[in-house]
């Protein structure tokens, strides 16, 4: 649901050969998306262990794949990307002065004329909520409601390698807009991720993605090339009123 939602942002900005960042890229699943496209992929994740299983899934672009913290990072800011994307990353940050952080820097990264893809879990049904609102178990929180921001959860996801535990935080759609929009984005585009008609995923599982969103995506462009499209579209509507 998530990687597809990604890939229609991707495509809306599609003009020639573009180069993307993927800011907590994990073990590389954006990758294939962006190579089937056609643009320049780089791959920055938090996690050594992450980057290694990354650059062993894909060895042809091993050297794209890079272990560092996106706040510390300095290399980072020493080339331009035309599309950077920070997918999953914000629900794992601890405060919303660091989400601030991390979107300024990608307004320095950016050139004038790129975009950032936002992808988080849907707030308002994330599993924090649901422990809260529909009582799912096995979640482990202190439940005050959706206006608690920065509320800690954890829970368990079972892999091939047994139980793994995630911690992740509570942010509201309030607080992501006014981040964004303290670091001078503006959400052009909003994709809720709805689940494909016809879909070969399990019934179970198409059903249940299908009662409620899972994930949300956001489209988001510089301010300054908002305004100055804004500008445009006022003088042109100026002109065709007096002509």
């Amino acid at each position: 649901l998530l990687l597809p939602a990604i890939k229609r942002q991707l495509m809306k900005t599609r003009r020639e050969v573009l180069n993307v960042l993927d800011i907590g890229c994990g073990q590389g699943q954006l990758y294939p998306v962006v190579k089937e496209i056609g643009y320049d992929y780089f791959g920055l994740d938090i996690s050594p262990d992450q980057i290694r299983i990354a650059r062993m899934n894909y060895p042809e672009i091993a050297d794209q794949f890079e272990a560092g913290d996106a706040l510390e990072h300095t290399d980072l800011y020493k080339r331009m990307y035309d599309i950077v994307v920070v997918n999953m990353v914000f629900p794992v940050i601890d405060t919303i002065e660091k989400i601030e952080q991390l979107l300024q820097r990608c307004t320095i990264i950016l050139k004038e004329e790129g975009r950032l893809i936002v992808g988080v879990v849907e707030p308002c049904f994330d599993r924090y909520m649901q422990h809260g609102v529909l009582g799912r178990e096995g979640i482990e929180t202190e439940f005050r409601g959706y206006f608690a921001s920065g509320d800690r959860f954890r829970f368990p996801q079972d892999t091939n390698n047994g139980v793994f535990y995630f911690t992740d935080y509570h942010w509201t759609l309030g607080d992501y807009f006014h981040a964004l929009r303290k670091a001078g984005f503006m959400i052009d585009e909003l994709d809720e991720c709805k689940p494909p008609l016809n879909t070969e995923l399990p019934h179970g599982f198409y059903e249940a993605r299908f009662q409620y969103p899972t994930y949300l995506v956001l489209g988001c462009e510089k301010q300054s090339k908002y305004i100055a499209r804004k500008k445009i579209r006022d003088i042109s509507k100026s002109f065709s009123e007096l002509f």
